[in-house]
């Protein structure tokens, strides 16, 4: 898909780290992250990968949509409220993926493919 951006009108802009994608169809930060920590900024779409375990923290300031795939163990935890207004934690085991919505204080999980609750 991203190779034919030609056609579609979406235009590709890297910014440090971060590439946004834009357009008609798609407006979206993505961010990969290959660190043990880190704590969600503007991107709306994270990566997780070439690392054996990441934590991180779900910071509704800049953002309150997230999809997160993990391609390693990944605990999402809220900086404000909970997930689904019960769990304090989430464990993403490798391959898993998520999407988040933070609503009135709580981050809700939309969609999910293959989470494992431990």
């Amino acid at each position: 898909m991203l190779s034919n951006m030609k056609n579609t009108g979406i235009h590709r802009k890297t910014i440090g780290q971060k590439i946004r994608y834009g357009g008609n169809v798609v407006d979206s930060v993505i961010k990969v992250v290959t660190e043990q920590n880190y704590r969600t900024g503007s991107e709306n779409i994270i990566l997780v990968k070439s690392v054996d375990n990441c934590e991180i923290i779900l910071d509704p300031t800049n953002i309150n949509h997230l999809i997160i795939k993990s391609l390693t163990n990944t605990l999402l935890k809220p900086s404000v409220g909970e997930i689904d207004e019960y769990y304090n934690e989430l464990l993403m085991e490798k391959g898993s993926c998520v999407e988040l919505l933070f609503i009135d204080s709580f981050w809700y999980i939309i969609s999910s493919d293959g989470l494992k609750f431990n």
